[in-house]
């Protein structure tokens, strides 16, 4: 069986979950510890994140008194604001939880994460 790319792992836990940075690092840490160079793990959440964001698998939410809704920021500021906050305030370390935002997968990334879980089953 072929292993899930990062993008579909995190679409997959975004049927059932909100997404954050701190699992998208999670994501693309590899198993078992071995020693690998933060900066490059970071690099790699952040492109996985950006990807999903661009390509309108995943959204950015926020709180209301209805619950959580899309935000209404330009996606293109999402992008930037997230990597910028991750970046800056964030150097040498995995965000907490929600830290940089949460996001949510959209009907396409629901379908995608879908087509993944299909594709393991045949």
């Amino acid at each position: 069986m072929t292993p899930r790319s990062f993008a579909n792992e995190m679409l997959v836990v975004g049927l059932v979950d909100h997404l954050d940075a701190s699992y998208a690092y999670t994501v693309v840490a590899p198993e078992g510890g071995e020693a690998t160079v933060f900066p490059d793990l970071q690099a790699a959440a952040i492109g996985v994140m950006t990807v999903l964001l661009l390509d309108g698998a995943i959204e950015p939410i926020v709180k209301d008194v209805d619950g959580w809704v899309t935000s209404s920021q330009p996606i293109g500021e999402v992008v930037v604001a997230f990597a910028r906050g991750w970046l800056d305030e964030w150097p040498n370390d995995v965000p907490t939880p929600g830290a940089l935002g949460w996001f949510r997968n959209t009907s396409k990334g629901d379908e995608l994460a879908r087509r993944s879980i299909a594709s393991e089953e045949s």
